[in-house]
């Protein structure tokens, strides 16, 4: 288990490159998002990195319309 710095979501060591693919960064999101309490933490973790993928895909693609907003 990664031990991490008081107050963040990085590791002690500081070496943000030692976070690992998105298994980690979803790990980031569910414990930020349940340190301040927002109900329904695992749905709503899904729903943010879903709408930050259809962003990265509308920007790849051109289609600025996706982002729906």
């Amino acid at each position: 288990m990664t031990a991490y710095k008081e107050g963040t979501f990085l590791p002690e060591n500081g070496n943000a490159g030692y976070l690992n693919g998105f298994g980690e960064v979803r790990r980031i999101v569910l414990v930020a998002f349940r340190a301040v309490g927002i109900p329904n933490a695992e749905e709503r973790t899904m729903l943010f990195l879903a709408r930050g993928v259809l962003c990265n895909i509308s920007t790849a693609l051109d289609m600025p319309e996706l982002k729906g907003r």
